[in-house]
């Protein structure tokens, strides 16, 4: 195959479980198995009461297929780039492992069992120390839950701002990220007692407004209500068990402009 005029410059990409290299690269799996081998699946849902009886979850959808096709996707457009910018006449391959991948989802809680040594557990006693993907940052509030980064110094700043400076939040034990990080019970009770007045909607601008990262924490019925998603079609009807059931559709849109009439 030829491309750009003539200059032969294909590029072949391949998605596989392990990458086409190494002990395992001609060994199968799915994507339950993806997710759980890779580390991410250690964090879901979360700090437990009893870890012994609390197993990991899987996320849902096919979180180790679309990291994988996303990855690729990325290095695909990486490596057209270099092509062009290189006038490489070569093949140009991009091998794509989708456990690495997925290794590379979790290296958040790795800098932090390096660096705090926690954040692999998930015992609920041992608080944000144990690690979770649901965690501290999640606050109770008027109608649900809701998503709040407030351990960093900017974010913290801003969060004292937008509260009016309480008094607790000059407490020393509170006074930088490592300690908030191991302090967190004195302040959640606290962000709790304050987003109890919201909806969590409310919150979301709120927060906003004053640069701090939040998100509000949707559940099935909420997703089904978002205006934006219906205005797209996202859902689609799919019979379960006799019954009309709505499932996620694809997150992307393909459109083709129609081909002109020939003219005879």
């Amino acid at each position: 195959t030829s491309f750009d005029g003539g200059r032969p410059t294909p590029i072949v990409a391949s998605v596989t479980p392990h990458g086409r290299s190494g002990p395992r690269r001609d060994d199968l799996a799915s994507d339950l198995t993806l997710f759980h081998g890779a580390g991410p699946g250690h964090a879901v849902p979360g700090l437990v009461a009893d870890p012994r009886t609390m197993a990991p979850l899987r996320l849902g959808s096919h979180q180790g297929s679309f990291v994988g096709g996303l990855v690729a996707a990325i290095n695909v457009c990486a490596a057209v780039f270099a092509r062009d910018h290189q006038s490489t006449a070569a093949v140009v391959t991009v091998d794509v492992s989708c456990h690495e991948a997925l290794v590379n989802s979790y290296r958040q809680s790795l800098g932090t069992f390096a660096y705090y040594g926690g954040g692999m557990g998930r015992d609920l006693a041992f608080g944000r120390g144990a690690g979770g993907m649901v965690d501290h940052r999640n606050l109770k509030c008027k109608d649900g839950y809701f998503n709040l980064a407030w351990g960093g110094v900017q974010q913290w700043d801003s969060l004292k701002g937008l509260l009016d400076n309480p008094e607790w939040m000059e407490d020393q034990d509170l006074a930088t990220p490592a300690l908030r990080y191991r302090n967190w019970a004195k302040i959640v009770p606290r962000l709790e007692e304050w987003a109890a007045e919201f909806e969590k909607e409310h919150l979301l601008y709120l927060c906003q407004g004053w640069r701090i990262p939040c998100a509000p924490e949707n559940d099935g019925v909420d997703l089904l209500a978002v205006d934006v998603l219906k205005s797209r079609g996202f859902w689609q009807s799919v019979q379960v068990d006799g019954r009309p059931t709505s499932m996620p559709g694809l997150p992307s849109r393909r459109e083709y402009p129609a081909l002109p009439a020939e003219s005879n």
